[in-house]
């Protein structure tokens, strides 16, 4: 995903709003609350993490998670409903964010950040480590969430190496 030309970056105090909202994505995913996460997702949202460097779109080349609302619902059920044998224990999770930039998109943002995970695996090692950028696409939400994530692209580091098993949300 690119930034346009001619889209107005967001102000110090957006740009922060759309930080601390990234913050918590982050929060609810690292402490398991996947019921909390569901509840961040706009009704069309898009999950996805392209294979490729140079990607234009989920649908036009191979992926390594290409997800909508129902396949994230499937995909969570496996992870809380004990099938997800990779994930029994589950892994631990932290991820630092950080190098947060915000765009005004038409009733939301549009923000790129930079991100390292770190998983581990129970009675695994190594830790496995995961870097690359996010790519949100928040619309405005008059509720609880502020926001709500429309889209969101995460572009790995390694996409091309090999890499454990991606289990969990990242």
């Amino acid at each position: 995903m690119t930034i346009s030309s001619g889209v107005r970056p967001a102000s110090a105090e957006e740009t922060h709003r759309c930080a601390q909202f990234l913050f918590r994505e982050a929060a609810l995913l690292d402490g398991g609350d996947h019921a909390g996460w569901l509840k961040l997702l706009a009704p069309d949202v898009v999950y996805w993490v392209p294979l490729l460097s140079d990607y234009r779109g989920p649908e036009d080349e191979l992926n390594i998670v290409y997800d909508d609302l129902s396949k994230i619902n499937d995909r969570l059920e496996r992870l809380s409903g004990g099938y997800a044998f990779a994930q029994d224990p589950p892994s631990r999770t932290t991820r630092i964010i950080g190098n947060v930039r915000a765009w005004r998109n038409g009733d939301g943002f549009t923000t790129e950040s930079a991100f390292v995970l770190h998983e581990l695996r129970p009675e695994a090692t190594p830790v496995q480590t995961l870097a690359g950028r996010y790519l949100h696409e928040l619309q405005a939400d008059d509720g609880d969430a502020a926001f709500l994530i429309r889209r969101k692209t995460i572009e790995l580091v390694n996409r091309t190496e090999s890499f454990g098993n991606l289990a969990f949300i990242l």
